[in-house]
């Protein structure tokens, strides 16, 4: 059941708290690789898995984490898309990030990876780049659409009322 699997994350991780976060990780593929759980289990791991290879700046490792949750189940793949894209933002690939930042397509992680994205295009000076996300977001009924607006009027070097 899905509380067995929780308590048996959980255990595992209380476990190996005070040691280095990879003997965690170790522990965890090992329980990946069990055979013991069912395919929405599996995802749930690789995704966690693929968070803790990112927090330790192990982004080739976490973006395969995060190819593989997606695989398994589908519906991760607005989050883990988001995920993939900070991946390649934080290793300097902002090329790929940006691309990887405009595919994610379901809310809430959709209007995250735009905005993420308009933003590393604004840092490349991509000015008309960042200014086509910003105006298709600001027609948007998102809680960010004040914010959005007065981005693209400082953008447009435009007073902001």
């Amino acid at each position: 059941s899905d509380e067995d699997f929780e308590a048996r994350l959980l255990l595992i991780e209380l476990h190996h708290r005070a040691g280095p976060p990879r003997d965690f990780m170790a522990a965890l593929e090992q329980v990946s690789r069990s055979g013991e759980l069912v395919r929405s289990h599996r995802a749930k791991l690789a995704k966690r898995l693929g968070d803790l290879a990112r927090n330790e700046q192990m982004y080739p490792q976490a973006i395969s984490w995060y190819e593989e949750a997606v695989q398994l189940s589908p519906s991760l793949t607005s989050e883990v898309t988001y995920r993939i894209a900070s991946c390649y933002e934080e290793t300097g690939r902002f090329e790929e990030a940006a691309s990887w930042y405009q595919q994610v397509v379901h809310p809430p992680w959709r209007v995250r990876g735009l905005l993420a994205a308009a933003k590393l295009l604004q840092r490349q000076d991509r000015l008309k780049d960042a200014e086509a996300i910003y105006e298709q977001l600001v027609g948007e009924p998102i809680p960010e659409a004040k914010l959005v607006q007065e981005w693209l009027g400082a953008l447009r070097g435009e007073g902001v009322n």
